[in-house]
């Protein structure tokens, strides 16, 4: 064991951690930003199976984004300053949903590291994975649980379910708008990891990639125009967009499939942002455009109003996709308030409001079948997947993202 400590305080040294407390089987330590908290991780769960040991070992990691105070401590106690907060909770909780060899971020960390983190870990590429909200016994709001990994390394599945945290299936919106301010208010500037170790069979291997619901998740990543380094994600508390914000999208599928992401705004052509020709390789499972690796951004420019994101997704590459594009001229779905955005199967979308700042008392229902109106039933019978991100800007302009008319 003193290996697999030695190792652990190795990584510590080499990504800025500092230890906090080593608990017997397992450690705290503390981290200025949450990306070295990830390359710790990741480093230390490749570099374990590498220790000649005689029984294998697999850790299992907890990354949370909080803020946390000193106490000083009584005269016996060596350590001489305790960390105080909930975020150690918290970390603590996380870390002990996750399985073997699986690193579990809360949002904020998990966005945060996202930004930052786009190397490979020698020569493999990080998967980030949206595993949904979990409900954790002592805690009154469901909590958004992501994971980053590696092929062949890590789990990248959805934690089950155990005594102490049940995945939730769905939730109202107003109960994302009370988690997400909450987390805005407590996410500050330490990231802490919790360390467990546990042996593993001999014949443990990866499960296949799982996402919560079994449908693509969609991420909207933007920043406001006055901003060149921090970056916000589309949700209840960061709406409307302006004019003149940087988006980027990030899609990530349940199975191989072939995706074809467009951009759709009234009165003007769809813009097909993925594939930006037009045609796939083969298929794939997560991409996001522009290229989050060279730190791409797109620049949203339209009049003010709601546009669309639409993703379809088919088992083989489409055919005629400027017929396609034609039809989606003529998709019509309702004007959001400032307040308001709409995301889901793209023939019952879901409306999501936040409660706590919307004036306008004009209730406006989700549309129903508006992609079959559009494009016909046998072309939506060719798509496996159409979901929909439609979302508000404010400030008009003459231009548009992709183009004009």
């Amino acid at each position: 064991m003193g290996r697999h400590d030695a190792l652990f305080r190795d990584c510590l040294s080499r990504f800025a951690g500092v230890e906090y407390d080593h608990t017997g089987d397992g450690f705290f330590a503390i981290f200025e930003r949450p990306s070295d908290a990830l390359r710790c991780a990741l480093a230390f769960q490749q570099e374990l199976p590498q220790l000649d040991l005689s029984e294998r070992l697999s850790a299992r990691v907890g990354i949370h984004m909080g803020e946390v105070v000193t106490k000083d401590l009584d005269a016996a106690d060596k350590r001489g300053k305790a960390l105080v907060g909930l975020a150690i909770d918290m970390t603590a909780r996380i870390m002990g949903l996750a399985q073997g060899n699986q690193i579990l971020l809360t949002s904020h960390a998990f966005d945060s590291a996202r930004q930052h983190l786009r190397e490979t870990v020698k020569d493999s590429p990080i998967v980030w994975l949206s595993h949904g909200p979990y409900r954790f016994k002592g805690t009154g709001e469901p909590v958004d649980v992501y994971e980053a990994g590696l092929n062949g390394v890590s789990p990248l599945t959805s934690p089950p379910d155990s005594e102490k945290a049940v995945r939730v299936v769905s939730y109202k919106s107003r109960t994302r708008t009370l988690v997400a301010a909450a987390l805005v208010v407590v996410a500050v500037t330490i990231a802490i990891v919790g360390w467990s170790r546990h042996g593993a069979p001999a014949d443990q291997s990866p499960t296949g990639l799982s996402v919560v619901s079994g449908a693509p998740w969609i991420e909207l990543l933007f920043k406001e125009p006055h901003e060149q380094e921090t970056h916000q994600k589309l949700s209840l508390t960061s709406i409307p967009l302006e004019t003149g914000s940087k988006i980027q999208v990030h899609v990530q599928l349940p199975q191989e499939g072939f995706p074809y992401l467009y951009y759709l705004a009234k009165n003007e052509r769809p813009f097909l942002m993925y594939p930006k020709d037009g045609r796939h390789s083969g298929p794939i499972r997560q991409f996001a455009t522009p290229d989050w690796r060279d730190d791409q951004w797109q620049t949203i420019a339209p009049p003010s109003g709601t546009d669309m994101l639409l993703l379809l997704v088919t088992d083989k590459p489409a055919d005629n996709l400027s017929r396609l594009e034609t039809r989606l001229a003529s998709l019509n779905w309702p004007a959001l308030s400032p307040y308001q955005y709409m995301e889901g199967d793209a023939d019952s979308p879901v409306l999501r409001m936040n409660e706590t700042r919307s004036l306008d008392p004009t209730p406006v229902q989700a549309p129903k079948g508006i992609l079959r109106e559009s494009v016909g039933q046998k072309w939506r019978d060719e798509f496996r997947f159409a979901r929909v991100l439609a979302f508000p800007h404010v400030a008009p302009s003459t231009s548009r993202i992709g183009g004009g008319k």
